[in-house]
């Protein structure tokens, strides 16, 4: 063998496996983009449909009656304080039930925060978490706005996070 033949030959494989690697990486990279962006668009239509729907039935007051997921009163975007103190507790057993009304699959989690204002004074806090958070898990959060109206309106800010 003639050394232009192995120079040639490593030039060759050499290029072959950083086109291998180019495309391995931009694979798994376009992978990764696209399930953001779906992840994003979920947490979007779930926001929707807790700030817009009541759910059913209707008038539910705790999570082993829900049919369907909602927290408004009737109204969208005015939340229902009743529902808002349903899923407060939000035991570990909740925190599943949960979970499934708002159609996550198994292995994908949530985070739901509602900060109630008034004015600009913090007056409550409603929180549904896991018990454990991943640090290191990619996390889609949507952040909408709403009003809770009891004897007098309080602004809402509803923070929910997919991973």
């Amino acid at each position: 063998m003639n050394v232009e033949f192995i120079i040639s030959a490593g030039i060759v494989l050499s290029l072959l496996s950083f086109i291998a690697f180019k495309a391995t990486t931009t694979y798994f990279l376009a992978q990764s983009q696209a399930r953001g962006e779906v992840m994003f668009a979920r947490a979007h239509a779930i926001s929707e449909l807790l700030v817009k729907y009541p759910g059913r039935p209707h008038n539910w007051r705790n999570l082993s009656e829900v049919e369907i997921i909602g927290l408004t009163d009737g109204r969208p975007y005015v939340l229902a304080k009743e529902k808002l103190l349903a899923i407060n507790a939000c035991q570990p057993n909740e925190y599943e039930q949960l979970r499934s009304l708002l159609g996550l699959k198994l292995g994908e989690k949530f985070i739901l925060e509602i900060s109630v204002f008034n004015g600009t004074d913090l007056i409550g806090y409603i929180s549904c978490k896991p018990k454990v958070i991943s640090l290191l898990a990619p996390k889609y959060t949507v952040v909408r706005y709403a009003t809770i109206c009891d004897t007098r309106c309080s602004a809402a800010r509803i923070d929910l996070t997919l991973y």
